[in-house]
């Protein structure tokens, strides 16, 4: 029998995002704040 915290089942988030080559600062700022917000709600749902 393992000892410690169980963990949960291993969970995989696939995220179609731009690709920021060849694109101006606002476009990649624009694809870094849809990274953030999508980290940010993921920690959220599993904490």
């Amino acid at each position: 029998m393992p000892l410690g915290r169980p963990f949960p089942e291993k969970r995989y988030e696939d995220s179609e995002l731009e690709d920021t080559a060849g694109q101006g600062l606002e476009a990649v700022r624009s694809i870094r704040d849809e990274i953030r917000a999508r980290v940010c709600a993921l920690v959220d749902e599993i904490l």
